[in-house]
């Protein structure tokens, strides 16, 4: 490591985009960047198709009412809060993480769990 203080910022939307959580890992990124630190940021989210097919299935089968892409839809609304797509998320987080060489992490939301050596901290929003 270099004397520059290393803080990575982990989220499971795209931490650079001010509308993403209602800005705060955008704002959590750039007060740690204006301090000069060096903040690389992950996401903590596996390819897309794969997320949405857990969600789906992890969504199970609910009361809702209508055509079939509707009924999905509420599936895979239900599937995104789940155990499973969290541990989806945690698994790529981690994984992402174990590359990338910090001083420590700030994990922004709790919906999924960031499994590293490094410090960190958990936000949520």
């Amino acid at each position: 490591m270099s004397g520059i203080l290393r803080v990575g910022v982990v989220a499971s939307d795209d931490a650079r985009d001010p509308a993403a959580r209602s800005g705060t890992p955008h704002g959590v990124l750039s007060g740690l960047e204006s301090l000069g630190v060096d903040v690389p940021v992950l996401r903590a989210a596996p390819p897309a198709v794969l997320e949405r097919g857990v969600a789906l299935v992890a969504g199970g089968r609910g009361a809702e009412q209508g055509m079939l892409d509707q009924r999905l839809r509420a599936r895979g609304s239900r599937g995104l809060y789940s155990a499973s797509v969290a541990r989806l998320r945690g698994t790529a987080a981690s994984a992402r993480a174990r590359s990338t060489a910090v001083d420590a992490w700030v994990q922004i939301g709790a919906g999924f769990s960031l499994a590293t050596t490094a410090p960190f901290r958990c936000t949520t929003t």
